[in-house]
């Protein structure tokens, strides 16, 4: 049989064998479209994990704080943060704010622990007799039909503090002076916030208000805000370097080996 083939601009006749027919036009496209389809897919697959990175975006929107801390806008079972949500608790044009919500806090703190740190009740040779005083002034507090504190707190008190007055007298004297130093100079902010709100929560169980409803509530704001509350602080250079238990930071991260070394 004669088929024709393409040279040079013209066709020229060619033989074949006998018994042998050209190539089929309908399989050989299919075979192009497959060969096609497959060069496509592999690049999908290459170009996947482009996606993904593509779907993150910085914290904050326009700053790169904190490093390494990013958000995935895109999630199969996460739902996205608001943007006032984000405005507010992540981006550093209101970092100003949160120095100043964390400085009054921290300030709080070490005035309510000025008396008590140097005090011999509290941290002298007597600690632990200005701190029994307060716990048994909240036992007697469980009496009436609704109580200021609460049976089971005051059992905690009766069975567990009171025989541990020295320990927790110190606990309480540099757990309080502690907090307002890292609060007033951003180390560790939101860490600082939870033990501080940890401290308030304890105080109004054991039937004292005075301003520990109101140092609480700043209190879980910042840890809500813990990703700019220290921007004008320590926290901006020690977040990145330790990182988040999500994110490794540049203080535990392994120093990729460089082929050219090898």
């Amino acid at each position: 049989m004669i088929a024709r083939r393409r040279s040079a601009g013209r066709y020229a006749p060619t033989t074949r064998a006998p018994g042998r027919s050209a190539p089929c036009c309908t399989a050989h496209r299919l075979s192009r479209m497959g060969r096609a389809g497959s060069r496509h897919s592999s690049s999908e697959r290459r170009q996947a994990p482009r996606r993904g990175r593509a779907r993150e975006r910085t914290e904050g929107g326009h700053s790169s704080w904190p490093r390494g801390v990013r958000i995935t806008k895109h999630l199969p079972t996460g739902i996205p943060e608001p943007r006032l949500s984000r405005f507010v608790f992540a981006d550093t044009r209101l970092a100003w704010l949160w120095l100043i919500v964390r400085a009054y806090v921290g300030y709080l703190w070490i005035k309510a622990d000025r008396d008590k740190l140097g005090s011999p009740a509290w941290t002298g040779a007597q600690a632990g007799v200005g701190l029994k005083g307060f716990v048994e002034g909240a036992i007697s507090k469980t009496s009436g039909s609704n109580p200021a504190v609460q049976g089971w707190y005051a059992a905690f008190l009766k069975d567990f503090v009171l025989h541990h007055l020295s320990a927790f007298s110190y606990m309480v004297a540099f757990g309080e002076l502690l907090v307002g130093i890292a609060l007033v100079l951003g180390v560790v902010t939101g860490i600082a916030g939870f033990f501080g709100c940890f401290m308030n929560m304890n105080y109004m169980l054991a039937g004292s208000t005075s301003v520990n409803p109101v140092m609480f509530v700043l209190g879980l704001f910042i840890i809500l805000a813990w990703r700019v509350a220290g921007w004008y602080g320590a926290d901006r250079f020690i977040l990145p370097a330790l990182g988040t238990p999500w994110q490794t930071g540049s203080v535990f991260h392994r120093r990729q080996p460089d082929p050219a070394e090898s």
